[in-house]
C-alpha cells in the first residue's frame, strides 16, 4: 500500500500515483510548492557537510585503554576490568566508528558504536550492538557547550 501526505493528513495513493516516484522535500514555502532544483541543492549541501559537531567527533578518535568500574545494583561492590577502543571517522568524516574490547563478569565483551549529527535536526544520534544481547541501541541527543556534556 502505498501512503501519500497532505499536510496533517494521510490516504491511499490513486491509482495515477501508484505509478509515479515520490519524493521527499522540505517545503520552503507556505503554500507546498516543491523548492526549485537551486533551493534543493542549497539544502542538500547544507545538509551533506560536516560542521563543527563532526569536527568534535573526530577530535575524540584514536586508540584508547579503558579502567571500567562497573555496578550490578545499587549498593553492590564495583567490579573492575579493563579495555581497548578504537575510534575513527567514517564515510567523509560524517560519522564516528567505534569497536570495544574488554571482559565484563569474567567473559570476553565486544561493542561496536557508530555517532553523527544530524544537520537538520541539529542532534547527535548513535546506534550500539555488542555481544552480550541482540539488541540495537539508538540514543539521541544534544551537546552542552557550556557544561561541556
Amino acid at each position: 500500500m502505498l501512503i501519500a501526505f497532505n499536510k496533517d493528513k494521510t490516504k491511499e495513493a490513486t491509482t495515477e500515483q501508484k505509478d509515479k516516484p515520490m519524493v521527499a522535500a522540505a517545503s520552503t514555502t507556505t503554500n507546498d510548492k516543491m523548492p526549485d532544483s537551486a533551493m534543493q541543492a542549497k539544502n542538500w549541501q547544507e545538509y551533506m557537510t560536516p560542521g563543527k559537531e563532526h569536527q568534535m567527533l573526530k577530535e575524540a578518535c584514536g586508540n584508547w585503554t579503558a579502567d571500567i568500574t562497573s555496578w550490578m545494583a545499587a549498593g553492590a561492590p564495583a567490579k573492575k576490568s579493563t579495555g581497548k577502543e578504537e575510534s575513527k571517522m567514517i564515510m567523509g568524516d560524517r560519522y564516528q566508528q567505534s569497536h570495544m574490547k574488554s571482559t565484563f563478569g569474567g567473559m570476553p565483551f565486544e561493542g561496536l558504536s557508530t555517532i553523527g549529527f544530524d544537520n537538520k535536526k541539529k542532534v547527535y544520534e548513535a546506534i550500539w550492538v555488542d555481544n552480550m544481547g541482540t539488541g540495537i541501541m539508538k540514543m539521541e541527543g544534544s551537546w552542552d557547550v557550556a557544561k561541556n556534556q
